[in-house]
């Protein structure tokens, strides 16, 4: 992870109240899995983050609308103008569901779309953030999403 990755990692955190969420083991690590590929660590990660999701109440349809926008990309190919639009759409979303497990996925995904798009190979880094955010989506259905 670069300076600037990390920079931007920790700036966006910092702009939050994250109170339990500090406890998300690995959080930091979220870019480089982005960068290099999903292992062990980020499955666990992901683990952690669905069963949080699930706890703090945001909703399977919350998470699914952005889930949608991502798996219509993957299918048509990685364009960093359409996956950058998901930045905002994000943050409409979750200023209209606030809730702290809303907060969450919104730092992640923000986070993720920014190393996506500032990745020497972002069609790989866009494959890896799919992989991710789909491993992120089941745990949160297996913890009882709804």
């Amino acid at each position: 992870m670069g300076y600037n990755d990390k920079q931007n990692w920790n700036h966006s955190r910092s702009n939050r109240n994250y109170d339990k969420q500090d406890k998300i083991k690995n959080i930091e690590n979220v870019p480089n899995w982005i960068k290099t590929g999903i292992e062990k660590g980020a499955i666990i990660f992901a683990e952690e983050v669905g069963k949080y999701l699930a706890e703090n109440k945001l909703t399977t349809s919350q998470i699914r609308k952005i889930f949608g926008e991502v798996k219509k990309m993957e299918m048509k190919g990685y364009e960093e103008k359409k996956f950058l639009m998901l930045k905002p759409y994000l943050s409409y979303t979750a200023k209209r569901n606030s809730s702290r497990g809303m907060d969450l996925f919104k730092n992640i995904i923000i986070n993720s779309i920014d190393a996506v798009v500032n990745n020497n190979d972002p069609n790989k880094a866009f494959n890896n953030f799919c992989q991710l955010f789909e491993a992120i989506l089941a745990y949160h259905k297996s913890y009882g999403g709804k």
